[in-house]
């Protein structure tokens, strides 16, 4: 469901080199059908997971199914790192297609491949497109945001509910 197997077959096609951290159940399967040059790095900390992301000139999340608010996405956009995605879920909404990486077709090896390429090919798009990522983070995804937000919910909750339920004491205010 995560799609490295489509990701294993844009480097099998493009032949560009590939970083993967994480584990899964078919780990064993995926190393072994993965091209020369590969690199699976297993489970990793967070603070090396930061790490690679920071070295990395793009983080590939090629998902076959719905993600809701990837972390890792939030992750490499703080790290000022362009994120490629599959055009589906909350990847759609996170990734700002030509300004904070590029958005490609679910399942599609070719089309991922080619974006792959492009930010290799083209350091300085690179760059830009992680500053992008990161000045998405700055003004939509940090702690505060999400906590001013919540604080925004939970107000409106209150006061929602003390309507409905005839309360008008200071607590609703």
């Amino acid at each position: 469901e995560k799609g490295v197997r489509v990701l294993l077959e844009a480097s099998s096609r493009y032949k560009f080199p590939l970083r993967i951290a994480g584990d899964g159940p078919e780990f064993s399967a995926l190393k072994d059908s993965a091209p020369a040059g590969t690199v699976f790095l297993g489970n990793l900390s967070r603070e090396a997971v930061l790490e690679e992301m920071k070295r990395s000139a793009v983080i590939v999340v090629p998902s076959l199914w719905y993600e809701n608010c990837p972390v890792v996405v939030l992750e490499a956009f703080a790290c000022a790192t362009p994120v490629i995605g599959s055009r589906c879920g909350a990847l759609t909404e996170m990734i700002e297609d030509g300004v904070t990486g590029f958005l490609t077709p679910r399942g599609d090896s070719v089309a991922l491949g080619e974006k792959i390429n492009q930010i290799l090919a083209e350091p300085n798009l690179g760059r830009q497109l992680g500053y992008g990522a990161r000045r998405a983070f700055l003004g939509r995804f940090t702690q505060e945001l999400g906590l001013k937000r919540l604080e925004e919910i939970y107000k409106k909750a209150t006061l929602h509910f003390c309507a409905d339920n005839g309360i008008k004491d200071k607590t609703c205010m």
